[in-house]
């Protein structure tokens, strides 16, 4: 699981519940890697990077963005799609 520190508060929360649902259909605790990244943008810098030097089965990956009054949402939405 690659997950952004940016905006810990809904971040955290989604991260719990996927380690929860994983551990619910049987994944073991030292199967789960997580790994952090500063914010979104970064989430597939940080996947591909365990892809590429982990031996993985899946990857997931939990951010958040939240649309202001500013383009920054459309920029960092661009990016990571």
């Amino acid at each position: 699981i690659v997950v952004s520190e940016w905006n810990e508060k809904i971040t955290g929360a989604l991260l719990d519940g996927a380690v929860t649902t994983l551990k619910k259909h049987g994944a073991k605790d030292e199967n789960i890697l997580i790994k952090t990244v500063p914010g979104s943008f970064e989430l597939t810098f940080g996947a591909s990077q365990m892809m590429e030097y982990c031996e993985l089965d899946a990857v997931i990956i939990i951010g958040c963005v939240i649309k202001g009054d500013t383009p920054h949402f459309d920029y960092v939405c661009m990016g990571v799609t």
